[in-house]
């Protein structure tokens, strides 16, 4: 434990904050398993030096939670905008024309 203060103490206040937060990253992370075919699994193995399938497999879950989001979030607003009392037909257009009177 002493080392490891001694080392710690001539670090930087910089380098101190790198360290640990490159460390808190690794905490957070959790591990996910997937079943894949054996074929598949052996193809990926001979690629693996042109790959980085950790990564590869990061950004397409990413991606892909980004895009499931916003379809509930779409699904939400069509939801509510179906629940809104429908408005009188001529409506809308006397509105624009008496903003646009108004803004000129």
């Amino acid at each position: 434990m002493k080392q490891r203060y001694r080392f710690l103490k001539y670090l930087t206040d910089v380098e101190f904050v790198v360290k640990f937060a490159s460390q808190v990253k690794n905490v957070m992370s959790v591990v996910i398993s997937v079943r894949i075919p054996k074929k598949l699994k052996e193809q990926m193995d001979m690629l693996k030096r042109y790959v980085n399938w950790g990564e590869e497999i990061r950004r397409f879950l990413e991606k892909r939670v980004e895009e499931v989001r916003r379809m509930v979030v779409l699904e939400e607003v069509r939801n509510v905008i179906e629940q809104l009392p429908e408005v009188p037909r001529g409506t809308v257009t006397k509105y624009v024309r008496e903003d646009r009177n108004n803004f000129y």
